[in-house]
């Protein structure tokens, strides 16, 4: 068990380093090296068909920045619940749903920023055993959410934003066997992602209201920036017996 736990504590580490241009040049590699040595590992543990995951996804924020007069405080939070079934032998389809949001303040210039969000997605998951309690996976999904952000710089200067997005990503990641039927779990969200987007603005300038809309395809990734998309839950499987 004790082995199991430091591969698990060294691939969250080993990607939640610091942010400098030399390690991130190296991180690609490292994640490329780690997911080649962990699906050329031999199979031990086995999800049956039928079997049921259930779980959670928590990841959270918050910093604070102070340069002369200014002083800003950011925080926010992500939760997404997930229910999926195992269709074959260590292959799961399922849903998720999605809630986040995030607070910025300012204090000079004054200026505070929200934003919220709701979404869900379907997805099919792949895992494959390294150990017999350590088990490696990739997720592929189609989501699609919806937004809302608001920057107010005082009662007559302030911006409002609503948005659609929808896309397909992939996320891989490790999961690490606490019990039988509970497993700690830390991974990536959007190593790469093809998105849809359109967002309308309406600005408010001293009485003056003017509207935007904008729309678009895009590709986007996380390499080099995975202290932002790590994230830890909990998964629960209901096995069923062969």
């Amino acid at each position: 068990m004790l082995k199991e736990w430091r591969i698990f504590f060294f691939f969250s580490f080993l990607f939640h380093i610091s942010n400098s241009k030399k390690l991130l040049l190296m991180k690609p590699i490292q994640l490329f090296v780690l997911t080649l040595l962990l699906f050329t590992s031999g199979v031990y543990s086995q999800f049956n068909k039928g079997s049921l995951l259930l779980g959670a996804d928590l990841s959270f924020s918050t910093q604070s920045y102070s340069s002369g007069t200014t002083e800003n405080d950011t925080h926010g939070f992500n939760f997404s619940p997930i229910i999926a079934v195992a269709t074959k032998q260590n292959t799961f389809w399922g849903v998720s749903l999605n809630a986040a949001y995030s607070k910025s303040d300012a204090s000079f210039p004054s200026n505070e920023q929200t934003f919220h969000s709701y979404g869900g997605s379907v997805f099919c998951r792949k895992y494959k055993a390294i150990t017999a309690r350590l088990l490696a996976f990739v997720q592929c999904g189609i989501a699609a959410g919806f937004g809302k952000f608001e920057s107010n710089n005082g009662p007559d200067l302030h911006a409002d934003s609503k948005s659609f997005t929808a896309g397909l990503n992939i996320a891989p990641g490790l999961s690490v066997s606490v019990s039988k039927k509970v497993f700690l779990e830390a991974g990536f969200n959007n190593i790469a992602a093809i998105n849809y987007g359109h967002t309308k603005t309406t600005n408010y300038n001293f009485g003056t209201t003017t509207n935007n809309k904008i729309s678009g395809f895009g590709f986007s990734s996380s390499l080099g920036v995975f202290n932002n998309s790590l994230y830890f839950g909990f998964r629960f499987f209901i096995p069923k017996n062969s």
